[in-house]
Order: C-alpha cells, then sequence, then structure tokens
C-alpha cells in the first residue's frame, strides 16, 4: 500500500470561485513538509499578512498556453499588462529555504475557461486539497 504524502502549496483565490480546489493562482509550490516546517511556514505566512494586509485586486488570465508537453492547459496573463502578482515576490523568497522554486514564477490559472478576469480577495495555505489557513483581503 503506498503512503499518501502530505503536499503543501499556497495560493490566491477568486472572489467569484471562492474554492481553491476549482480555481485559483499558485503562489508557490511546498511540495512535502514535516509537521515542524509546515508549521513555521504557517508562522511565516501569519506574519507576513499582519505586517503586509492582502488589499483586492484585479487579475487577467487570457493567454492560452499549455504544461506539460502540451497536455496541460492554462491561462496567463497578457504580456502587456503589469501583473499585480510581481507585490508578493518577498513572501515567496521568504518561503524559499522550505522549497527553492524549480522555475521562475509565472502567475496563471489551469482551465478550460476561455478567459479569467476577476477579483483576487483571499490566500490560502494548502494541506493537499485541505485549506490549512486563509487570509481574506481587507
Amino acid at each position: 500500500m503506498t503512503e499518501i504524502k502530505d503536499i503543501y502549496w499556497t495560493a490566491f483565490t477568486f472572489k467569484s470561485q471562492p474554492n481553491p480546489n476549482t480555481l485559483h493562482v499558485t503562489h508557490k509550490y511546498l511540495g512535502e513538509l514535516s509537521g515542524l516546517d509546515a508549521d513555521l511556514t504557517l508562522k511565516i505566512i501569519k506574519d507576513y499578512w499582519k505586517e503586509y494586509p492582502l488589499k483586492t485586486f484585479f487579475a487577467k488570465f487570457s493567454v492560452e498556453d499549455y504544461f506539460h508537453s502540451g497536455t496541460l492547459r492554462i491561462l496567463k496573463e497578457p504580456a502587456t499588462e503589469v501583473s499585480p502578482f510581481k507585490n508578493f515576490f518577498k513572501l515567496r523568497n521568504q518561503l524559499d529555504p522550505f522549497r527553492v522554486d524549480d522555475w521562475a514564477f509565472n502567475p496563471h490559472v489551469t482551465t478550460k475557461l476561455p478567459k479569467v478576469h476577476a477579483y483576487i480577495d483571499s490566500y490560502v495555505f494548502m494541506r493537499n486539497i485541505e485549506i490549512v489557513d486563509r487570509w481574506y483581503a481587507v
């Protein structure tokens, strides 16, 4: 029997679709974490949002692309837009000790929708498909 490992990740969620398992913008994939590292990660995130409260912002995803050898359809931000996600690199960098990124941060959504133009109003810390904690925009 294969043991199921706890995989941790963080994401922004949409006001119109608050369930991160339906639609989200991954902020940081953390992979497997020990219980201690998960607790430390949660503390870092809590401290960050306490110092820099999340404000609702509008995000646009309309440029079609594919990951995983063309099998996973995503929508990226238009290159002509200034990404609102650039404001959150500090938090990503604070989480790097737990897992350094394999690739550069490229905000996107995995969806079959033709476009996603919506407000982001929360941030989640996830363990597999479970929300460990959530921070709402003020």
